[in-house]
């Protein structure tokens, strides 16, 4: 009988060890960067409309919104 025999008698210590978390999937993945993507998305629109951020050009705001529609597909069409 060993040390870890003697320490934990119902499951062998390396086992203990092997358990992890698993990775993140590719969903997941696509899904948080369209989250983040879509809340840039809405703050600039919200502060452009508000006159904030009036400097920048509507040019802008469609590439982040084409970006968010294509990050939307991704996740869908994704594993």
């Amino acid at each position: 009988m060993t040390q870890s025999d003697r320490c934990f008698p119902l499951f062998n210590i390396d086992e203990v060890s092997a358990v992890t978390r698993p990775p993140y999937s590719q969903k997941q993945v696509y899904s948080y960067i369209f989250a983040i993507i879509t809340t840039i998305t809405l703050l600039v629109w919200i502060l452009r409309g508000l006159e904030v951020l009036a400097f920048l050009p509507g040019v802008v705001i469609w590439i982040l919104l084409m970006l968010s529609i294509a990050m939307g597909v991704l996740r869908q069409v994704s594993r």
